[in-house]
């Protein structure tokens, strides 16, 4: 609480952490919230020195979703633009052409997991929980749940969580792929520190044509999805990127 921003961007060249701070809620989202995390986001998505993104929450959740006492005063245009927020930011996550990792380091619930499904690679604490419980309250998801989690996980797995609202542990949700790894608690940010110093030594380029790509695959066709990789795969092959790793490639074949 105190006088800190809601939303904190710590900028760890070549990695930029966003970080939900309203921990004595589980970092659930008001208006004012959203607001200010869209236009970190965005930041973010312009700022050259972050070539991989992570998003966490501060103390034990990661979000929790919309702050539900704010929410039952909404009316339905209020209702329909704290929607079209929640949309738009992860619009923006979900089409930034850097990578952008979910540290799950507890409950991701509601909007929270709209928000880490919009990510391109989840990792959780063991405590972590997730899921998308809108019907127990008589709503349904509002900002892409619904079409990201039948993309994850096919629609058999995706109705039943969508029409029961239960919530899966963490290593339930690494079963069904929601989450891509379970780490033990504390070490959520290490890992995902680890993972996006990596992705960090990829190429840029490489990076985003394969997450513009893999996006596409569940729009397009295959004729159209093939055409498209073989004009970004010709493209990269005038990089400095191709050039280094191939150059790197060799000299470490050539010493063997």
């Amino acid at each position: 609480m105190g006088s800190e921003p809601e939303v904190i961007v710590e900028v760890e060249e070549p990695i930029a952490i966003i970080k939900l701070n309203r921990p004595h809620v589980l970092n659930a989202m008001t208006d004012a919230m959203m607001e200010m995390l869209l236009k970190k986001v965005q930041e973010v998505k312009a700022d050259d020195r972050a070539r991989v993104v992570i998003i966490t929450g501060m103390g034990r959740g990661f979000c929790a979703g919309s702050d539900i006492e704010e929410l039952a005063t909404y009316s339905p245009d209020a209702a329909r633009h704290h929607a079209a927020m929640g949309a738009e930011i992860n619009a923006v996550i979900e089409t930034m052409p850097k990578p952008v990792i979910a540290a799950i380091n507890g409950p991701a619930v509601g909007g929270g997991f709209e928000m880490a499904l919009a990510c391109d690679i989840r990792i959780a604490a063991r405590s972590a929980r997730v899921g998308l419980p809108e019907v127990t309250l008589g709503s349904i998801t509002g900002a892409g749940g619904s079409f990201r989690i039948t993309r994850v996980v096919g629609s058999g797995v995706a109705k039943e969580l969508l029409f029961t609202g239960r919530l899966v542990d963490a290593e339930e949700a690494y079963r069904l792929t929601l989450v891509n790894r379970v780490v033990d608690d504390g070490r959520v940010l290490e890992e995902c520190r680890a993972l996006a110093l990596d992705l960090a030594g990829k190429s840029p380029t490489s990076l985003w044509l394969l997450k513009f790509l893999a996006n596409k695959s569940f729009e397009i066709d295959w004729e159209v999805g093939m055409l498209l990789e073989s004009l970004g795969n010709t493209q990269v092959a005038t990089t400095k990127g191709f050039e280094s790793g191939t150059r790197a490639f060799l000299q470490r074949r050539n010493k063997k």
